[in-house]
């Protein structure tokens, strides 16, 4: 699975991504922290990426209009620390649900959204759709 951490969230998300074996980027890693959503997507789709972002509704909107799409992840903000634990226990979710139905991480994804839910530390998940 690829991941992309968005300008909102911190870059350090990378490592926690490449400790659990996962490709990642970030708009400061790719040189991007000032584009605007809709000229990004175009980009973090076209490489297969699932985005990492706190901003769900552009980001759902923008992915609601594409037939396929990579995955969205959807984040609070917070410290890096808590982030970066959020962001954890988000892949782990990711993982624990792609194994249950005998799947990669990634293929899981595909039009899919999760988000990590602060007010009781829980993640749910769901259909991005049109």
């Amino acid at each position: 699975m690829k991941l992309w951490a968005d300008a909102c969230l911190t870059p350090q998300l990378e490592a926690v991504a490449h400790a659990r074996g996962y490709e990642a980027t970030s708009n400061r890693a790719r040189g991007m922290l000032t584009w605007l959503d809709p000229n990004l997507y175009p980009v973090v789709v076209g490489e297969d990426w699932v985005f990492v972002t706190n901003n769900e509704r552009d980001f759902r909107e923008l992915a609601g209009e594409a037939q396929m799409h990579p995955g969205l992840i959807v984040l609070p903000q917070g410290t890096v620390a808590q982030q970066q634990d959020r962001f954890d226990t988000t892949l782990a979710y990711i993982e624990a649900r792609a194994a249950e139905d005998d799947e990669s991480p990634a293929d899981w994804m595909v039009c899919r959204i999760v988000a990590y839910d602060d007010h009781d530390d829980s993640n749910r998940h769901g259909w991005l759709s049109g």
